[in-house]
């Protein structure tokens, strides 16, 4: 339903220890490594990417894909390379998105290179190993 532009995540609440759900928009994917990149639009207080740094065993949704994954946090310079990557494809997004999240719209790579550095990001790559899928509960 939500195709391969959007991941659906489930993870474990860092404080409750119930599953949490999410859905976030894939900001890349890396075949090479199979991995899927997100970025924390709400920053580093967003509660997804606290409680995937405390858990990062989650299970991920994405196109036909269902999945035990583990998360990992991107350096600067592959955040940045992931949002020029999503800049080319998707300028008009990345306006919108960029202004939307506080930053200022960017104008040239440089300044897209500065949301990258700024903008806290996640790579999930799938593990061999499936997973059943923790039971949701609402907060």
């Amino acid at each position: 339903m939500l195709g391969k532009r959007m991941l659906h995540l489930t993870h474990t609440g860092r404080k409750s220890g119930l599953a949490r759900e999410v859905v976030l928009e894939v900001v890349r994917y890396w075949e090479d490594t199979n991995t899927y990149v997100v970025a924390a639009a709400w920053g580093e207080k967003a509660d997804w990417y606290q409680n995937v740094r405390r858990a990062p065993e989650v299970w991920i949704k994405v196109g036909r894909l269902s999945s035990a994954a583990m998360t990992t946090s991107l350096s600067e310079e592959d955040a940045e390379r992931a949002l020029l990557e999503y800049a080319a494809e998707h300028p008009t997004a990345l306006r919108y998105l960029s202004s939307f999240m506080g930053f200022e719209t960017p104008e040239n790579e440089d300044d897209v290179r500065q949301i990258g550095r700024q903008l806290p990001m996640v790579g999930l790559k799938p593990t061999i190993g499936v997973k059943t899928p923790v039971s949701s509960t609402a907060d």
